[in-house]
C-alpha cells in the first residue's frame, strides 16, 4: 500500500495535510513524504503550528489529486524522536533546503487507517 500512496502522491507533486486546532480546520500543502523503515513520514517543522496542532490532536486528513484522479489518506501521526530517522529524512534535498538541520525538521509517521482513490470517469478503489 505505501508503494501505491507514495507513486500517486510522486505524481502528484505535492500533497495536502489537514489538521484541526479546537473546531477550526486547517489545510495545507506539503511536498515532503517518504517511506523508512517500512513506515510513511512526512516532515513538518518543529517550530510550525501545524507540528503543533498534530501533536495535540493526531488526526489528520492527507488529499492529492492529479489529472481527473485524487486520493484522501485518513489515519493518525505520531512525533519521530530517532535521530537516525530524522537524520535520514533530512538527506532530502526539499528538506536540506528548507530546513538548517535535521533537528531543526521534525517529523511525523502516519499510521493509515483508510486510503482511497477516485477519478472523474467515476472509479474508485479502496487501498486500505
Amino acid at each position: 500500500m505505501n508503494e501505491k500512496i507514495l507513486a500517486f502522491i510522486r505524481e502528484c507533486g505535492f500533497f495536502f495535510y489537514a489538521t484541526a486546532e479546537g473546531d477550526q480546520p486547517h489545510v495545507r500543502p506539503l511536498g515532503y513524504i517518504d517511506e523508512i523503515d517500512g513506515k510513511l513520514v512526512i516532515s513538518i517543522s518543529t517550530v510550525k503550528p501545524m507540528a503543533k496542532q498534530t501533536l495535540a490532536n493526531p488526526k489528520f486528513e492527507i488529499c492529492a489529486s492529479t489529472q481527473g484522479k485524487w486520493m484522501r489518506i485518513c489515519g493518525t501521526a505520531q512525533p519521530i524522536t530517532d535521530m537516525a530517522v530524522l537524520n535520514k529524512m533530512y538527506e532530502h534535498p526539499v528538506l536540506q533546503k528548507n530546513a538548517p538541520s535535521a533537528e531543526a525538521v521534525g517529523g511525523f509517521t502516519l499510521e493509515i487507517e483508510h486510503a482511497a482513490c477516485w477519478s472523474l470517469a467515476g472509479e474508485h478503489f479502496v487501498l486500505k
